[in-house]
C-alpha cells in the first residue's frame, strides 16, 4: 500500500464513523417519536397495568400465576404493599411521575435520557425501572437515602442489574452491611408468611428463558440465548473491579430490554445533581471505604 493510500484510507475510516453515528442517532430518535406518539395516542402503559393487577391478585393467592398474556409479576410479593398506595393516581400521574424523578440526575444525564430512546420505552411501559436508575446514580454518589433506598429496592424488585451495584454499595459502605442484613432476614420472615415464597423463586427461575425470548431482547442473548454469559460474566467481574458496578450489572443481566441500558447512566457523567448541590455540603461519606468512584461525596 503506497503512502498515498494511507490517508484516504482513514478518510474513509472517519466518514464511516460518522454515516453510523449519523444512522445512530436518526433511528434513536424515530424510535422516540414513535414512542411518543404511541403514548399521545393512548397506548396502555402494560408495567402500570401489572402493578395494578398485583394489587388485585395479592389477597386472592393469583399473584404469580399467568392468566392472561400480559400479565407477569416478578417482584417480592411485598412489593404490593406501597403500590397500594400508588394505585390511586392513575397512568397519567403515573408516567409524570416517573418523567418527574429525572430531576435526580445532572443536566447532562437528563437531557441524555429525554432523548434516548430507553427512557422513552420505560415511559411508555410505565416501568419503574427510571427512579430506579436515578437513585442508583445518587447511591453510588454516596448520599445515604439513596443507599438505604436502593437496597430496599435491590429485595423489593431485584434484578442481576440490581446485584453488583448493590455490591458495590455495601463493600464501599461498610456502615450499611448490618442494616441490610436485618432488611434482607425481615423481608424473607415476610416473604414466608405471604404464603408466595415458592411461587415467588419458581417465577424467578422462569424469567430469563421467557425474556429472552422477547422481541424487544437486545442482548447479545436474543441470538444466543444464555451462552451469553458465558462471556458476559467474566466481562461483569472486569467491569465491576474496573469500578462501573452500573456497566457490570447491565452485563450481569441476562437479558436487556432497552430501557435496562439506562442504567449505564449511573456510571458515566457527572458526579453532582445541581440542586443536590443546593440541599447538602460536599464532603466524604461515613464509612466508606478506599477506592470508591469518582465523585463519591455527600452524605
Amino acid at each position: 500500500m503506497t503512502k498515498r493510500a494511507y490517508p484516504a484510507l482513514a478518510t474513509g475510516i472517519q466518514w464511516l464513523g460518522l454515516g453510523a453515528i449519523s444512522f445512530f442517532v436518526a433511528s434513536n430518535l424515530l424510535l422516540v417519536a414513535v414512542q411518543i406518539g404511541l403514548i399521545l395516542a393512548g397506548s396502555d402503559a402494560i408495567d402500570w397495568h401489572i402493578y395494578l393487577a398485583a394489587t388485585e391478585r395479592f389477597g386472592d393467592g393469583t399473584l404469580y400465576e399467568r392468566s392472561e398474556w400480559w400479565y407477569a409479576w416478578r417482584y417480592s410479593p411485598i412489593a404490593v404493599f406501597p403500590l397500594l398506595l400508588l394505585a390511586p393516581i392513575g397512568e397519567t400521574a403515573w408516567r409524570l411521575l416517573l418523567g418527574l424523578s429525572l430531576v435526580g440526575l445532572p443536566g447532562p444525564a437528563r437531557f441524555l435520557a429525554l432523548a434516548s430512546y430507553p427512557f422513552w420505552f420505560a415511559i411508555h411501559a410505565g416501568s419503574f425501572i427510571v427512579p430506579i436508575v436515578v437513585v442508583a446514580y445518587l447511591a453510588l454518589r454516596g448520599h445515604k437515602w439513596a443507599i438505604g433506598v436502593f437496597l430496599c429496592l435491590a429485595l423489593l424488585v431485584p434484578r442481576p442489574l440490581m446485584f453488583p451495584i448493590a455490591a458495590w454499595l455495601l463493600w464501599t459502605h461498610r456502615v450499611w452491611r448490618w442494616p441490610f442484613v436485618g432488611l434482607f432476614v425481615l423481608h424473607a420472615a415476610a416473604v414466608m408468611a405471604s404464603g408466595y415464597a415458592d411461587d415467588w423463586l419458581a417465577a424467578l427461575v422462569f424469567t430469563a428463558p421467557e425474556e429472552i425470548a422477547q422481541a424487544y431482547n437486545v442482548a447479545p442473548s436474543a441470538l444466543i440465548g444464555l451462552s451469553w454469559l458465558l462471556l458476559a460474566a467474566p466481562l461483569a467481574i472486569w467491569a465491576l473491579a474496573a469500578k462501573r458496578p452500573a456497566l457490570s450489572g447491565l452485563l450481569l443481566q441476562p437479558y436487556w430490554l432497552p430501557y435496562y441500558l439506562l442504567i449505564l447512566l449511573a456510571d458515566a457523567l457527572p458526579a453532582r445533581s445541581w440542586w443536590l448541590s443546593r440541599l447538602t455540603p460536599f464532603r466524604p461519606p461515613a464509612g466508606a471505604a478506599e477506592g470508591a468512584p469518582p465523585g463519591a461525596g455527600p452524605g
